[in-house]
């Protein structure tokens, strides 16, 4: 990469004369903080945009000379599969891929075992329709695809954020097999993360007014539980209610006034971070808005870009980085001042310094509110008035921090075991 500048559509300039070199069959970890450009570098060396000026080049050719075959490959944490069998995703990656070598790249990526227990192994519907996969599952299906298709250059851009800290180590591990051999680039939303790459060298119904947490083992549905209060779905049995009603008794419009969301997938319209803020209302002060976004901590990324409020935020948001998309989320939660806020670890996949940022704001969401909190790290839930411990599909523990490490449960060993890898005893996600 040579001398490298690029803008998005709103003006704003996030990279200017930017250089780097990476060795054949070396990895680089690229860290920075919130907005300094990481993802969109990874952007711009997988194609997906173009530089203003500058060159990129592999092996001495422009990405346009090397063609799809052989472009770099982008792995992301918004991980997608494709409806319809587990080995249809999997080829793809490579049509003319024989079962064994499904299984090949399953197992090189540790896959395998859970594959296999599937009710038809490979062959089992995913997606719409089909057996739902955990985060932690398509990530390594994504990796197994990355194994398949076999491609000289791999970007990583915080392709494991999802995971719990239990299931950290099978991801890095899965990813360490995946770029074996490869030339690769880490994007680090977190220093941890960087310092594991170098030195691999080779790698990646509660009374209103309180917060519940639920915490649960990987693959225990904790995003389904918020996703049935919000009613994406319905359930097949028993109720969900909210203020004594039931959810399918209400009208859309009645139930969207009483919810304000906010997920780590922060989903954004193509208009200005305004617009998206407001969501339509009129007539909205400029004292309001202005309250909303310091509570908010959204006022330190309008006082930065040359545009303010009339920020075009691109499409779902790409505009901005994702400390900031999480922050037009919050301050839109904010603005609409609802009595029951869902929050679907929306601090996962942020820096350390944004996610501080962003757990000030979270409290801002609590005062006088509901709040239900889905966590992946323990460290998020500890404050929470009540906490949910789900496994197998039910609450096996309920209680405060306190309440439940005294009970010495499952809840109590989850915590001494991050505990443990927080310490350094062990491999694992910061918290």
């Amino acid at each position: 990469m040579d001398a490298v500048c690029f803008a998005y559509g709103s003006g704003r300039q996030v990279l200017d004369q930017a250089s780097m070199t990476i060795e054949p069959g070396q990895t680089v970890a690229v860290v920075g903080t919130s907005g300094a450009g990481k993802s969109t570098l990874a952007a711009l060396i997988a194609g997906v945009h173009e530089p203003d000026s500058g060159a990129i080049r592999i092996g001495g050719a422009s990405l346009a000379e090397l063609g799809d075959d052989g472009a770099p490959v982008l792995l992301t944490q918004d991980v997608h599969t494709f409806a319809g069998t587990l080995a249809e995703d999997l080829r793809m990656a490579a049509p003319d891929a024989a079962d064994a070598d499904l299984k090949d790249a399953l197992e090189e990526v540790g896959a395998w075992g859970w594959v296999s227990r599937l009710p038809d192994g490979p062959g089992t519907v995913i997606g719409a329709g089909g057996h739902a996969l955990t985060p932690m599952q398509e990530q390594q299906l994504a990796l197994a695809r990355l194994v398949l298709l076999d491609p000289p250059v791999v970007i990583l851009d915080e392709a494991t954020a999802d995971a719990d800290s239990s299931d950290a180590d099978v991801l890095e591990n899965a990813a360490h097999a995946a770029l074996v051999g490869r030339t690769a680039m880490v994007v680090a939303h977190r220093l941890s993360q960087a310092a594991r790459a170098g030195a691999r060298r080779d790698l990646v119904r509660r009374p209103l007014g309180r917060g519940v947490c639920c915490r649960r083992p990987v693959g225990e549905r904790k995003t389904t539980l918020v996703r049935l209060a919000a009613r994406f779905f319905d359930v097949d049995a028993g109720s969900v209610r909210i203020g004594g009603a039931d959810v399918r008794d209400l009208r859309t419009a009645d139930l969207n006034r009483q919810l304000a969301v906010v997920f780590q997938d922060v989903y954004l319209f193509d208009g200005t971070i305004r617009e998206n803020v407001v969501m339509g209302q009129a007539h909205v002060s400029d004292d309001r808005i202005a309250e909303v976004a310091r509570r908010s901590r959204l006022d330190e990324v309008i006082e930065r870009l040359p545009q303010g409020w009339a920020t075009p935020v691109g499409d779902r948001g790409t505009a901005l980085s994702g400390g900031e998309r999480q922050r037009v989320s919050i301050a839109r939660a904010l603005f609409k001042n609802a009595p029951l806020v869902l929050l679907d670890e929306a601090t996962s996949a942020l820096d350390v310094e944004n996610e501080q940022i962003v757990r000030a704001a979270f409290d801002e969401l609590g005062a006088g509110r509901t709040r239900l909190i889905v966590a992946h790290r323990l460290s998020t839930v500890r404050d929470a008035d009540v906490i949910v411990f789900l496994e197998g599909g039910r609450a096996a523990e309920i209680g405060s921090h306190d309440d439940l490490l005294a009970h010495g449960g499952r809840y109590a060993r989850f915590w001494s075991e991050q505990e443990t890898v927080r310490s350094g005893g062990g491999a694992g996600t910061p918290f």
